[in-house]
């Protein structure tokens, strides 16, 4: 049974205001806008813009997550500009230009809470970073003096109390302007794409024998995943969410990608699954609950499948999931994962 659930309430559209200012302002660095704006970058666009730099962080994994991934995460987390983390990488230990970093350099990346093992290295970096922004900016209070200058907005306020100074707050605004001079606050986007790289899967994609997940070359760019059904929450074992930053609160029309798959014989076990679900059941976490919707994915080959139209609020909360829970047989289907897109719906 399929079900949708179709609302078609409105939201105004935010304001935008300048964000970092040109030339260099110090009692307004960077609009609140744009230190909370989460969706200046795809986790991909970190990768691509990581891939352009000198520095080793385009190759850094810990715990088998990328710079990239991390990076991504801890912005979404905290609702701040990952520009933001990635300004601080170069600020602090120069590792976006450094071929040749030392482990300190990579233990202190963001110089958040110097010599406290609980913010060393590169996730508990990122980590502390990301949270003591959100912090500074929650809890900011326009009108007081600040290392010697009186900032007119939270999100100055913040870059002072992390920067500790003025000069501190000049060298985060030079390398910003460095990679992003024409820098605002994104364009509200009317459509928001979730890519396969940026799916959080149950557990990690790494070793296919270890963790039953298989990367296939197709899809709607070029990969896509794929894992063996389970009955149910019993023998479950995978599950992936796509979860988007949005933008504005409002409704959005939730589509998902279902890829042309080929022949792809599993690696590390004695079958051969040779068909696809006709029940993968995907949950919709919107503002007003949950909605279940099942889709026969047989018989479809690079096609977009329309999930209905949800209310989401604004940020993080609100996600796609789909797990390998199809009802058949154990491990005698695929269930397929792949891109997800989010319209807006509103007027």
């Amino acid at each position: 049974m399929l079900v949708t659930v179709v609302l078609t309430l409105g939201q105004p559209q935010p304001a935008i205001v300048a964000a970092m200012s040109d030339p260099y302002n110090p009692s307004a660095v960077m609009s609140d806008d744009e230190l909370n704006d989460s969706t200046s970058m795809s986790c991909g666009a970190i990768q691509e813009f990581l891939d352009q730099r000198t520095g080793t962080l385009k190759s850094f994994t810990q715990d088998g997550n990328s710079a990239a991934r991390l990076i991504c995460q801890q912005a979404r987390q905290f609702s701040i500009n990952p520009r933001i983390l990635l300004t601080l990488l170069q600020k602090e230990q120069g590792l976006l230009g450094d071929d040749s970093p030392s482990q300190n350099q990579y233990d202190w990346a963001l110089g958040c809470a110097p010599g406290y093992d609980v913010a060393k290295g590169m996730t508990n970096q990122l980590e502390c970073a990301a949270r003591t922004f959100r912090n500074r900016f929650d809890n900011a209070v326009v009108g007081s003096e600040v290392a010697g200058v009186k900032p007119a907005n939270r999100a100055t306020i913040a870059l002072l109390q992390y920067n500790n100074s003025d000069q501190g707050n000049r060298d985060f605004w030079r390398i910003w302007m460095r990679y992003w001079p024409t820098s605002g606050p994104s364009s509200v986007p009317t459509e928001l794409f979730v890519d396969t790289l940026e799916i959080e899967t149950t557990p990690d994609v790494k070793e296919p024998c270890r963790s039953g997940w298989l990367k296939g070359a197709f899809g709607y760019a070029g990969m896509n995943l794929v894992t063996p059904n389970a009955t149910g929450k019993a023998d479950s074992t995978n599950s992936g969410i796509w979860r988007p930053g949005i933008p504005r609160e409002g409704p959005y029309q939730v589509s998902v990608y279902i890829p042309a798959r080929k022949s792809m014989p599993w690696p590390c076990g004695d079958f051969n699954v040779v068909w696809d679900t006709s029940h993968a059941r995907y949950a919709i976490h919107h503002r007003d609950g949950i909605t279940m919707y099942e889709i026969n994915q047989a018989p479809l080959h690079d096609e977009w499948v329309n999930l209905g139209t949800y209310y989401f609020a604004r940020g993080i909360a609100g996600y796609v999931e789909l797990s390998d829970q199809t009802g058949e047989e154990s491990m005698t289907r695929y269930v397929s994962f792949d891109e997800a897109r989010w319209v807006w719906a509103g007027q």
